[in-house]
């Protein structure tokens, strides 16, 4: 038996143990989306007696949080940068916060914290040289892994082993848990037929040979598909998805322009289905790295025809974006958006793009706005958005006085809403 395989062998303690080794801890970062480590959490959950005040942070879209409960406000907190929507009415009760940091920024925010206690991570089985894969979240994981005094992970036989900047030796881990089940799903949303018509007039923006960056959703998947015509385009983006390991699949993806990290597609967590996971798992075209470089703006602004495609909740007529607030509530957070978009606004040859449907609400309420609602916030500034796209068209803002966005803007508005938006921000 190698040295290795010895710690790991004297290193492996029950949940219930690793539960107990962090009654004393204060700050505990977790491992995100479908990589929460949920078997710990669990028994974190059933030994909640035992903790007082214990806050995790992590970015929580696709994760279980377990820990989240009325019950147990008491005894844990969650701090994060990106709710999931499971977590709306645990934002608006208290339980959870929302710290408003963007993505790239989140590994030098737990790096400063007075203490970070502990790291609970989930990672695949060590290789014959003793390495772990962090599987489907590399983004602020390594980073906490690397800055916590205690570092816990659950060894799960179903994490992919990804590539790239993905690996912890067992040296660099503290205790081990053998994971309770396989790794959790995030299910796609529907596309509808209007946001396939917004994703043909995106498309126009995309030029083959384009580095695209995508969110997450269903707008994101109709945009994807619709990519898949194209040629030669290159991958560097947050979240791997089932959407994008498609467009892969189809031919279209060469990763052959980037200008930086050739012939690799190039992200920083993976969020789907068992066969995203499958599929990511040990490939060579897919290269997992932290955050604070898939993020950066000095990497971002290397990428050869970078097209940066997120959406929103509500556009005003200045070119404003709110993605995280509804109704005077907190439903999403900045996470990536603003880095990608700020990078691709400041280089001629990138593109920022919102892609929104023009109403919500069975058509009742425009999206496109005179001002922000009540209570909403700015995620990203004007200045960043290059263009806003709906299903009747593109409003194209870089370089346009504030009269010019908004004409462009009221042009790709609703038709219902269009009178009325001209009327009170152009007089008629």
């Amino acid at each position: 038996m190698s040295k290795w395989q010895v710690r790991v062998h004297e290193r492996l303690i029950s949940p219930e143990e690793a539960a107990a080794k962090l009654r004393n801890a204060g700050h505990i970062a977790l491992a995100s989306g479908c990589s929460e480590p949920v078997t710990v959490l669990k028994a974190i959950v059933r030994e909640a007696s035992h903790f007082s005040g214990l806050r995790f942070y992590n970015m929580a879209l696709g994760s279980a949080c377990p820990y989240v409960a009325n019950d147990l406000a008491e005894n844990f907190r969650l701090v994060t940068i990106l709710p999931d929507p499971s977590l709306r009415e645990a934002i608006n009760r208290g339980i959870v916060e929302y710290l408003p940091v963007s993505l790239s920024a989140f590994p030098g925010y737990l790096r400063r914290l007075p203490t970070l206690d502990a790291a609970l991570i989930q990672v695949s089985p060590p290789d014959r040289h003793g390495y772990c894969s962090l599987g489907l979240s590399v983004d602020y994981t390594r980073s906490a892994a690397l800055a916590a005094d205690l570092v816990i992970a659950e060894i799960n036989a179903e994490t992919p082993r990804t590539l790239g900047e993905s690996f912890l030796h067992v040296s660099q881990i503290n205790y081990f848990v053998q994971a309770g089940q396989g790794c959790r799903e995030f299910p796609e949303a529907p596309v509808s037929e209007v946001e396939r018509r917004v994703a043909d007039h995106v498309a126009g923006l995309v030029p083959n040979g384009s580095t695209v960056q995508f969110g997450i959703g269903s707008i994101a998947r109709a945009i994807a598909d619709k990519l898949q015509e194209k040629e030669e385009l290159g991958i560097h983006t947050g979240i791997f998805t089932d959407a994008v390991m498609d467009l892969v699949e189809s031919g279209a993806v060469s990763n052959r322009h980037k200008g930086i990290d050739t012939y690799k597609c190039v992200v920083t967590q993976v969020l789907g289905s068992t066969k995203l996971y499958q599929y990511v798992s040990d490939n060579p075209g897919v290269e997992m790295r932290p955050c604070d470089y898939t993020h950066n703006y000095s990497v971002l602004t290397q990428l050869e025809n970078f097209v940066a495609i997120n959406s929103a909740v509500e556009v005003d007529l200045t070119g404003q974006v709110n993605a995280e607030y509804v109704n005077g509530k907190q439903i999403s957070g900045t996470g990536g958006q603003l880095d990608f978009m700020h990078a691709a606004s400041q280089s001629s040859k990138a593109k920022s793009v919102i892609a929104l449907t023009s109403t919500a609400a069975a058509g009742k309420i425009s999206r496109i706005v005179l001002n922000m609602s009540t209570g909403a916030v700015v995620s990203t500034p004007r200045v960043d958005v290059d263009y806003v796209v709906t299903e009747f068209g593109i409003a194209s803002l870089r370089d346009k006085t504030i009269r010019e966005r908004t004409a462009e803007l009221i042009a790709v508005a609703h038709p219902a809403f269009r009178k009325q938006l001209s009327s009170l921000a152009l007089g008629g």
